[in-house]
């Protein structure tokens, strides 16, 4: 207990079925990916610790870093490229909507965005491949594709209007609804537990710049752990 904060914490592999535990599946909006997992009275066994005692917060930032597999991406972006298609069949004022000169600035910065991440990520995947050291790499890559995917949903709604809020089940819907589900990933995406400040706190750790260490920062003790998928 007198040891700095980011080193007073543990980190445990808590098997779903011990007693105590309940796990719902709440109405979010985007179903089926968020847990609740709730403790009572639950007695967790000390085999079930996870690395060092105390190195609990070390553990959490690495699996940021990790949290994403090493491996060289696809040629282009589907939800990208699917949008600049859907821009150049539609028509609106009589015109194509990739011809009007402000829509066709978007649909250059998104695809900017996706070129850029797509090249971060093959640098991940080659220094993945040769055996070099990952830090804040992935960290950074995971930061850059939330902030594009927010963008995105938002040149989206630009380009499709209120049609790409419309699911599978509408035969309004562009691309069969598909961008409604886009739409609701990029918003979850920007959640406390797991937005972007998270990728963001894990750079600053690797170069040095660790917003906690030393503060009087209390790590959580009670209560229900959200998004978390319980292990079977």
């Amino acid at each position: 207990p007198d040891a700095p904060p980011s080193k007073r914490t543990a980190a445990f592999l808590v098997p779903a079925g011990l007693e105590g535990i309940s796990i719902q599946t709440p109405d979010t909006l985007v179903p089926g990916q968020t847990h609740h997992v709730t403790f009572d009275r639950v007695w967790v066994p000390t085999n079930c610790l996870v690395g060092d005692e105390g190195g609990g917060w070390s553990l959490m930032q690495s699996t940021l870093l990790e949290e994403q597999a090493i491996e060289y991406p696809a040629a282009y972006d589907e939800d990208v490229a699917g949008l600049i298609k859907y821009a150049s069949e539609t028509n609106r004022y009589g015109v194509a909507i990739s011809k009007h000169p402000f829509f066709q600035q978007l649909l250059m910065e998104v695809y900017i965005n996706s070129e850029r991440i797509r090249i971060f990520r093959v640098r991940n995947a080659w220094m993945a491949d040769t055996g070099q050291e990952l830090t804040y790499h992935v960290a950074q890559v995971a930061l850059m594709e939330k902030q594009a995917a927010l963008r995105l949903s938002q040149v989206v709604r630009e380009i499709m209007g209120i049609y790409a809020l419309l699911g599978p089940a509408d035969p309004l819907a562009p691309m069969r609804g598909k961008y409604q589900l886009h739409q609701r990933k990029s918003l979850a995406q920007q959640n406390p537990n797991d937005g972007p400040e998270s990728q963001a706190a894990a750079i600053a750790k690797h170069l040095g710049l660790d917003p906690l260490e030393g503060k009087g920062v209390e790590p959580a003790t009670r209560g229900t752990a959200t998004g978390v998928s319980p292990s079977q």
